[in-house]
């Protein structure tokens, strides 16, 4: 099963590959920042992702301490009964 690659940024210091989040949704500045779509537009608030890729491109953030770093994910698979 292939999986789809999705786009987003998350904080410099918290991008590493295998790392886990819950996407939060956006915050106040986010409505003004021209990387809105890529940042909140690609992800889903509430859904858990897996950083299967960081990229070598960062960006100012007036939210995250040090910017931020592109990088790729995927929903990672739920293990249920």
């Amino acid at each position: 099963m292939k999986e789809d690659k999705i786009i987003t940024l998350v904080g410099k210091e918290f991008a590493e590959e295998g790392r886990e989040f819950i996407s939060g949704g956006e915050a106040d500045p986010c409505r003004e920042c021209e990387y809105e779509d890529v940042c909140i537009g690609n992800v889903e608030k509430g859904r858990r992702y897996r950083i299967t890729k960081v990229r070598d491109v960062n960006h100012e953030c007036p939210v995250h301490k040090g910017g931020v770093k592109v990088v790729e994910v995927m929903e990672p698979s739920i293990k249920a009964l």
